[in-house]
């Protein structure tokens, strides 16, 4: 086994799901909430 993931039962994916992501002000975040919200934009597109 080569130890890497393989996608099944990929025709019973989901309809993707809209996200939002609500908070006061991005310049008063805290550096963690500013990296989780890069990391989702870059996800999430």
């Amino acid at each position: 086994m080569s130890g890497e993931l393989k996608q099944i039962l990929s025709a019973y994916m989901p309809p993707p799901t809209p996200v939002s992501l609500l908070f006061a002000s991005r310049q008063y975040a805290s550096s963690a909430v500013n990296e989780t919200i890069n990391f989702l934009e870059k996800k999430l597109g």
